[in-house]
């Protein structure tokens, strides 16, 4: 599921497709910040604040919850649907990654293959202790969600 419909409920206006991964989604939010694949969203967890436990494999299902978004989560729907929500006016493509997410958030550092997005956190002076294989576990902390995660959720 991901974060297809967390769009709709942020009023994102961009046009997501299958697969896309948040490459384009950096330019909506003006990121300066060179993005390489592989990267997924480690250290951004700790600039956010996030109160919530996350787990591994389970997507940004209850993320949602916790933001109190009303929206509906489909089985492998990637970030598409977050733009509209999000009001962004950017083209999503396939494979993607976040690469061009520090482009919308005027990051200025510089991201290396299977970092996650380790170093984004640098760049948006984040707080936080990302682990291998957590996604966006701690990013909820930031964020001040409260919401919990489950393995494998949809």
């Amino acid at each position: 599921t991901r974060i297809r419909h967390l769009a709709k409920s942020l009023h994102l206006e961009v046009e997501f497709r299958p697969n896309t991964g948040i490459r384009h989604l950096a330019k909506s939010l003006h990121l300066e910040v060179e993005f390489r694949p592989i990267t997924r969203i480690r250290h951004l967890a700790k600039s956010l604040h996030l109160e919530v436990e996350f787990r591994p494999i389970t997507r940004i299902r209850h993320l949602a919850k916790s933001l109190h978004l009303e929206v509906e989560f489909r089985p492998n729907t990637g970030i598409r649907h977050l733009a509209k929500s999000l009001h962004l006016e950017v083209e999503f493509r396939p494979n993607t990654g976040i690469r061009h997410l520090a482009k919308s958030l005027h990051l200025e550092v510089e991201f290396r293959p299977i970092t996650r997005i380790r170093h984004l956190a640098k760049s948006l002076h984040l707080e936080v202790e990302f682990r291998p294989i957590t996604g966006i576990r701690h990013l909820a902390k930031s964020l001040h969600l409260e919401a919990y995660f489950l393995p494998m959720a949809c």
